[in-house]
């Protein structure tokens, strides 16, 4: 019998892969929302918000839904420490990092996002920027003072205006 951890292993990391596991985390965030866990609601929410963002970037570049996730991990390090390099990428994390690499390419590529659409992206990611990063892992809903709940609204709100603008951030 193989290991659920061998078993996970064994399926490729590809592009559709991500945009599927964003969903099925959008999801389980909502109902860990809906259950009163507000912190777990907002880190799932965090990592639905960056598989949406890497996958637009990939396939914004010309990745197809099969293609394997890992080999643009390096280039897209190497790209954006070339274009912004104050920028980190959080061991591939970052929401301002994988935001910026989609501008920054889409711009080189002269296919710039609509003004609306920009602004909207900048001001989502930003606040999503202020609420997640991958090492809250480590933290406890006990650390922090202030309700968790407003920002798990807010960041499971911005979560689902990327998966309803998907297609367009990278189209």
């Amino acid at each position: 019998m193989l290991s659920f951890r061998t078993e996970l292993e064994g399926i490729p990391e590809t592009v559709q892969e991500l945009v599927l596991a964003a969903e099925e985390r959008y999801w389980e965030a909502y109902e860990l929302l809906v259950q009163a866990r507000d912190f777990a609601a907002i880190y799932l929410s965090g990592y639905c918000a960056e598989m949406l963002l890497k996958t637009a970037t990939f396939r914004f570049d010309g990745a197809l839904p099969g293609d394997l996730v890992e080999p643009r991990l390096g280039p897209a390090k190497t790209f954006g420490k070339a274009k912004f390099p104050t920028i980190g990428h959080e061991s591939y994390h970052s929401l301002i990092f994988w935001s910026e690499l989609l501008l920054s390419k889409r711009s080189d590529a002269g296919r710039p996002l609509s003004a609306d659409l920009l602004t909207d992206l900048r001001l989502r990611v930003n606040r999503m920027y202020q609420s997640w990063w991958v090492s809250m892992r480590y933290r406890t809903a006990g650390s922090i003072v202030a309700s968790p709940q407003p920002v798990a609204l807010t960041i499971l709100a911005d979560v689902d205006w990327l998966l309803k603008h998907h297609s367009e951030l990278w189209s």
